[in-house]
């Protein structure tokens, strides 16, 4: 009876010192593997904006590391393109990464870091930057006729009498010399004619003058 409870009790006492071993063992080794870790980014992941960020701020668990190639990322576009302006900035726990450029689609962003217990981490996570709505094309609409213009009428100016140039003059003066010539000839011998005709004509036989009456008669 004694010697079975005593088997009981060794066999009891050796199942509880293997669990202290098991848990101590656990605990020593938690601490060990719990390396810092990416908290948050911005822009989100799986997220999608309006238009490309100026820079990327990844957030970490803890401090990082500053040494040169310790923290790295890649910032790339659907062609591929690179969208990295410069290095990284690592401050304590959050990395600063500038952008350049302007793209649309699914951004791709590969980070490495170097977390405070000195284990280098790295990770992958994408964002969407959102196509610009097209610009929409103005509809042509049916305008109403013009009325063309009428021709108005410019009053011509009625030429004037110009006064006669010296010339014009002197070749006028005949003309009206030879005209007054004319009209003398014609008055002339329209008197002539008509003088004729109040003359009465001369008889033959008759004395040119009459018998002077202060003469004595012959007896």
């Amino acid at each position: 009876m004694t010697h079975a409870i005593t088997s009981r009790f060794r066999c009891l006492l050796i199942a509880l010192t293997a669990l202290l071993l098991t848990v101590g063992s656990l605990a020593t080794a938690t601490p060990a593997s719990a390396h810092d870790e990416l908290v948050s980014t911005d822009p989100e992941s799986g997220s999608t904006v309006e238009t490309m960020p100026e820079e990327l701020v990844l957030t970490f668990s803890g401090i990082l590391s500053t040494e040169d190639g310790a923290t790295e990322l890649a910032v790339t576009d659907a062609d591929g393109a690179s969208l990295a302006d410069g290095d990284p900035e690592v401050i304590e726990t959050t990395v600063t990464q500038p952008l350049a450029g302007e793209a649309t689609g699914p951004i791709t962003v590969q980070w490495k870091v170097v977390s405070s217990d000195g284990h280098p981490i790295s990770g992958e996570f994408s964002f969407d930057v959102a196509a610009p709505d097209p610009t929409p094309t103005p509809t042509p609409t049916a305008s109403s006729p013009t009325a063309a213009p009428t021709a108005t009428e410019t009053p011509t100016a009625t030429p004037s009498a110009s006064p006669e140039t010296p010339a014009e003059a002197s070749s006028t003066v005949p003309w009206i010399v030879g005209g007054i010539v004319a009209l003398a000839v014609i008055a002339a011998v329209v008197y002539l004619v008509a003088s004729r005709r109040r003359t009465p004509p001369s008889t033959p036989g008759s004395n040119s003058s009459a018998p002077d009456s202060d003469q004595p008669s012959e007896r």
